[in-house]
């Protein structure tokens, strides 16, 4: 228990400089999810495997012990991890009231984020997330791809937790809302595939000079001036002449 309280409060200090949420009330926020039962009930996909306390016994009538009862631990069935925060304090952009702030939060997590946090072959899970990723710009840019590669750079090494966590810690915040409208609008992770794979294709020419993966990792690093939307849009339709033997 105090482990988990420690990594709540870790993650709750890091990621609190991209919220309006004051640090104290962010980690009152990730405390409550935490040992909200209703989250394991309602939760899409099993995130984590639930650690069982077999001690909390029911009383029967007489005092008796006539049953055991099976407490997840936490409640929520969610172990806290580095980058949990990041799911919630966006949306103290969005809601003030801290009943709505969580609401909108729970639900999302529920619906939406567990399945970037669960190894599945499922459809729209990270698995295939990732895959959709690797292949856009396979398939757009082979050159970039396979250049990233030779230089020691997987580009999904680099994508991974932007794919995760939503590109918390990439965007500007306007920016990062407006990619987060469109995906609770369409319920669909796949547009972080998308996204990710537009952001390396804007950053390519200045990708394609770097020598070392070092070179190439600052590169990518620097978010803060991406307008996220007309780079998926120019990346959706714009004609990159893709060859028809990769299409």
């Amino acid at each position: 228990a105090l482990l988990r309280l420690r990594i709540i409060i870790i993650d709750s200090n890091e990621t609190n400089a991209a919220s309006l949420i004051p640090q104290d009330e962010l980690k009152e926020v990730i405390l409550c999810f935490s040992r909200d039962r209703w989250v394991r009930l309602h939760c899409a996909y099993e995130v984590h495997r639930p650690i069982f306390d077999l001690n909390e016994q029911l009383q029967g009538s007489e005092g008796s012990c006539d049953e055991i009862k099976l407490e997840a631990a936490p409640p929520s069935g969610v172990q806290p991890f580095l980058g949990l925060a990041s799911y919630f304090a966006p949306l103290g952009y969005v809601y003030r009231d801290r009943v709505s702030l969580y609401s909108v939060s729970r639900l999302l997590f529920c619906q939406l984020w567990c399945k970037l946090n669960v190894m599945s072959s499922c459809r729209d899970t990270l698995l295939t997330v990732c895959k959709t990723f690797e292949t856009l710009l396979l398939q757009v840019h082979p050159a970039l791809f396979l250049h990233l590669v030779s230089i020691g750079l997987q580009p999904l090494k680099v994508a991974f937790s932007w794919i995760q966590l939503g590109f918390v810690g990439l965007f500007e915040m306007d920016q990062l809302l407006h990619l987060w409208d469109r995906l609770i609008g369409y319920m669909d992770p796949s547009i972080l595939a998308v996204a990710a794979a537009a952001v390396f294709v804007h950053r390519a020419e200045a990708l394609m000079r770097c020598a070392t993966e070092s070179d190439a990792s600052l590169v990518l690093v620097e978010g803060s001036r991406l307008r996220i939307i007309p780079l998926i849009q120019m990346f959706l339709y714009k004609d990159f002449n893709i060859p028809k033997s990769v299409t």
